[in-house]
């Protein structure tokens, strides 16, 4: 990748970690949060000048600014709200198979 860079919540374990890896692994550059110093340490030694992790909560909304930068919180937050109201808009979803069709409503 050229100069592909990603940032992924959580990066310490489970799906985060996962990603973290493969993004790695395909040569992007990964920006991690992640909760304690020392996982901090061995995942910026990871893949040098790739692999940067800073400390976060991404619970504790308002240490995102100052973490990710002023216009982070935003960002998600506009991010979020988008598909929230995409997500409330749908009435009705139609699952179909060979032999059926069932209508799920919200």
């Amino acid at each position: 990748m050229d100069n592909k860079t990603i940032l992924i919540t959580d990066i310490s374990s489970g799906l985060g970690q996962t990603l973290a890896e493969v993004a790695l692994a395909t040569g992007y550059r990964v920006v991690g949060t992640i909760r304690n110093e020392e996982a901090r340490k061995q995942f910026d030694n990871e893949i040098p000048g790739r692999s940067l992790a800073r400390i976060l909560d991404v619970t504790d909304s308002e240490k995102v600014p100052s973490v990710l930068g002023p216009d982070a919180l935003k960002f998600v937050t506009e991010k979020l709200h988008a598909l929230e109201t995409e997500m409330n808009e749908w009435k009705e979803v139609t699952l179909s198979t060979n032999f059926n069709e069932t209508a799920v409503k919200s």
